[in-house]
């Protein structure tokens, strides 16, 4: 044993120094390419744009760059190396912005903020004289008394420029909407209404309507599909919040109509939408349904819009003032309630759904001209000429509307297609101008009317702050078609690259309106 021990001694001696050789020599390495990558980029380094709105468009637009050192750790399929290489360029452009376009991102975000310019006074102004003439009517105004005359029209459309006439401006409408030109008519009726304002015989029919086409007279129960208008600011938005001290549209409703329509009082009755509105939005005729297993012979349309309106009209009937002004304007009111199918689903059978965005154009126009110089102004005319040509570009085309969404895309497709896509230099009843933009589509994503309102105003802004030195109308009058056919593609050009990053963000609430929808 003691003559073994020396030799076993020996070999765990060269063993432990082997094996320390072996550490000391991945040290230095480790160490040599711990300082190298100092001075060199790691293999995967994320950046993120600084405007960046949301998480998921950061998370999206994070890039990865290899490394020059180990290639097995980074190998990348070409492929994907020139998907990264287009977005760090792209990436690199918004990062490099110059003062002027950075300035005008930030003053955009302070206009359509809540404590920023307010430029939203004609649609508050629209929507409170929607809510009265509809109040006056249903109190006052049976169905039989259309007369002469009656309520003006919400809003009047003004020539979009001295030396071009309406019918100039919108013959590429014309082309589009030849097919569907009267059911987008509708759409707007109830805003540019050209006939008297009268309550449908359903509003005060003593007995239920007759059964629609198609309609199971034996079956149990009935389906209503009901037509609602609603001021957004007095709401948190259509869905329940059970933590918001501000009701809910759906609420609001299933508080009226549950004790007339439920039968089984441990579960309120189920009310589906077309389409769910943020906090803020307004309503025209916002479309739902409501069930109730009650029959016809206990429940009819007529006990169904009173149970709705009724609590509306108790704070401004006998409050009228000047003729048909009611104060406070009721915040929601059914305009119209008929019996449909059980097959009818507000969501899935809607054709088309459509939308009105108003700004105030002494706001805008003011945000604009910030950025002349040399005493040069833009008129008012031309924004909505160049705003309209940009809006034409997407009509009647299916587009990727992903770069004008938001958050997480829940639903099975985000391609769209706007069949009417517009601007309009309006005029309210006070004489209060603004600029308006319709929109009418198939689907609508989350945010995207508003998104695209907002996006489209940058645009236009960055057009006019390029050619400052040549636009506006100065002393010789207003100028016309001060931009270029590139200029007019720039809205479509930027829903075509399918990026978040290069959208504005989504503009404020208090100047979109549900207008309706079709079937």
């Amino acid at each position: 044993m003691l003559c073994i021990s020396p030799l076993l001694c020996a070999v765990l001696v060269c063993s432990c120094f082997e094996v320390c050789l072996g550490f000391l020599a991945s040290s230095t390495s480790t160490s040599t390419s711990t300082s190298t990558s100092t001075s060199s980029p790691p293999s995967l380094r994320l950046r993120f744009h600084k405007h960046t709105h949301n998480r998921d468009a950061a998370i999206a637009l994070a890039i990865a760059i290899p490394c020059d050192g180990d290639s097995s750790n980074t190998e990348i399929k070409s492929k994907d190396m020139d998907m990264n290489m287009n977005m760090s360029m792209n990436m690199n452009m918004n990062m490099n912005m110059n003062n002027e376009e950075s300035i005008i991102d930030e003053r955009l975000r302070r206009f359509f903020s809540d404590d920023g310019d307010d430029p939203f006074h004609v649609s508050r102004q629209v929507i409170d004289s929607f809510m009265n003439d509809y109040a006056y009517a249903y109190a006052y105004v049976s169905s039989s008394s259309e007369g002469e005359g009656g309520p003006l029209p919400l809003l009047s459309r003004c020539e979009c420029h001295p030396c071009i006439s309406d019918k100039d401006v919108n013959d590429d409408d014309r082309d589009h909407d030849d097919d569907h030109d009267s059911d987008i008519h509708m759409f707007f009726e109830p805003i540019y209404r050209t006939k008297t304002l009268a309550i449908d015989d359903a509003a005060t029919a003593s007995h239920p309507p007759a059964h629609p086409a198609g309609m199971d007279q034996k079956r149990k129960g009935q389906s209503f599909k009901l037509q609602i208008a609603y001021k957004g600011q007095e709401f948190c938005g259509w869905q329940i919040q059970p933590n918001n001290d501000t009701p809910s549209v759906q609420q609001t409703l299933i508080d009226r109509l549950d004790p007339l329509l439920n039968i089984d009082f441990d579960k309120p009755i189920d009310i589906r939408v077309c389409g769910r509105t943020d906090a803020g939005v307004s309503a025209y005729a916002q479309c739902c349904r409501v069930r109730t297993l009650r029959s016809e012979d206990e429940i009819g349309a007529a006990a169904i819009q009173q149970a709705i309106n009724r609590p509306s009209m108790e704070n401004t009937k006998g409050n009228c003032n000047n003729g048909m002004i009611m104060s406070p304007s009721p915040a929601l009111l059914c305009t119209t309630v008929e019996r449909v199918t059980d097959k009818f689903h507000p969501t899935f059978d809607a054709k088309s759904r459509g939308y009105l965005y108003l700004i105030d154009s002494e706001p805008l126009l003011a945000m604009v001209n910030e950025f002349q110089e040399h005493g040069h102004t833009v008129p008012i005319e031309d924004i909505v000429l160049l705003l309209n040509a940009m809006l034409n570009k997407l009509r009647g085309k299916e587009l990727d509307y992903f770069a004008l969404s938001f958050g997480k895309v829940k639903t099975t497709t985000t391609l769209c297609t706007l069949s009417r896509s517009r601007a309009f230099l309006v005029e309210a009843r006070d004489g209060q101008r603004a600029v308006g933009i319709e929109l009418v589509g198939d689907r609508f994503l989350r945010k995207m009317v508003r998104i695209l309102s907002s996006t489209s105003i940058r645009e236009l802004v960055q057009v006019f702050e390029k050619n400052k030195n040549g636009a506006g109308s100065g002393s010789n009058g207003p100028a016309i078609q001060q931009w270029t056919e590139d200029d007019e593609c720039r809205l479509l050009m930027l829903v075509n690259e399918r990026n978040r990053m290069h959208s504005a963000k989504a503009a404020s609430s208090n100047g979109l309106m549900f207008v309706g929808a079709r079937f």
